[in-house]
């Protein structure tokens, strides 16, 4: 664990350690061991929910190792991250929603910061999308965040996962 203030000896700790989380979760993922590869792909990616307020980045406290990789794997962990809308922790619904907020950006077109949308009816669709769905919030109240979850549980086909 690393306990120095030296800006320098905090990103040589974050970076070691955040190498083991990539390496552990691509390992689940990419782990056939007499297993269907289906099964494994899921099991990587339940470990990235379980893991998601583990390394948060020093700077965008917001996100962490986990959350990154999670929206690497697309649209597939969408149905793993929306329990996880329902947390008691707030910072684990913060990385929530920016996992869910930036895989369904993605799948609307988005780029990255420095290129953004193909147009403004891609990033207005993903609006509405993102409104139809609730237009989940991490802080909001219990009551709206309940609601939320049940929208997007409906609209993704997902039976009972609350945590």
């Amino acid at each position: 664990m690393c306990s120095s203030a030296s800006a320098l000896f905090i990103l040589i700790c974050y970076f070691g350690s955040s190498q083991v989380y990539r390496q552990t979760a691509a390992a689940k993922i990419a782990s056939h061991d007499q297993r269907d590869a289906g099964v494994a792909i899921t099991d990587g990616i339940q470990h990235l929910v379980d893991t998601i307020d583990d390394e948060p980045y020093a700077l965008h406290f917001d996100r962490s190792v986990s959350s990154v990789e999670l929206v690497k794997q697309g649209p597939l962990a969408i149905r793993y991250v929306i329990p996880l809308m329902l947390s008691d922790n707030v910072w684990t619904r913060i990385r929530a929603q920016h996992v869910l907020a930036d895989i369904t950006i993605n799948m609307y077109g988005y780029r990255n910061f420095a290129e953004g949308w193909p147009s403004e009816i891609e990033r207005e669709k993903w609006e509405t999308h993102w409104n139809n769905l609730g237009n989940f919030d991490a802080k909001s109240s219990s009551e709206e965040r309940m609601q939320a979850h049940a929208r997007w549980t409906a609209y993704y086909g997902i039976k009972d996962r609350t945590p």
